[in-house]
């Protein structure tokens, strides 16, 4: 009886993952990325977080929109604007 606690509180649909919070070196970074990857068409990985499992995408940085906050990332066929808000980790591919 002991060990079926921790699985009621794990399968608790209310349990939601606590987003990290970024210090001001991250998000710096992030910036100098973003800054690096539109200047030499270096494609991007970035991780989003969301609630229920993060979610990687690697493309090129096409457009930075600051008064919304997002980023135009371009796939091969195709484009998606990502919320600046959800982003936990951002690096160049090389």
């Amino acid at each position: 009886m002991k060990n079926e606690q921790p699985l009621l509180r794990c399968s608790n649909p209310y349990h939601k993952r606590q987003k990290p919070v970024l210090d001001e070196k991250r998000l710096a970074e992030f910036v100098r990325v973003m800054g690096v990857s539109m200047f030499t068409e270096k494609p991007v990985k970035i991780k989003l977080y969301q609630d229920d499992a993060d979610v990687e995408l690697v493309g090129l940085i096409d457009k930075i929109a600051t008064d919304s906050r997002q980023l135009k990332i371009g796939f091969e066929h195709t484009y998606e604007w990502i919320t600046l808000d959800d982003v936990i980790d951002m690096k160049i591919v090389l």
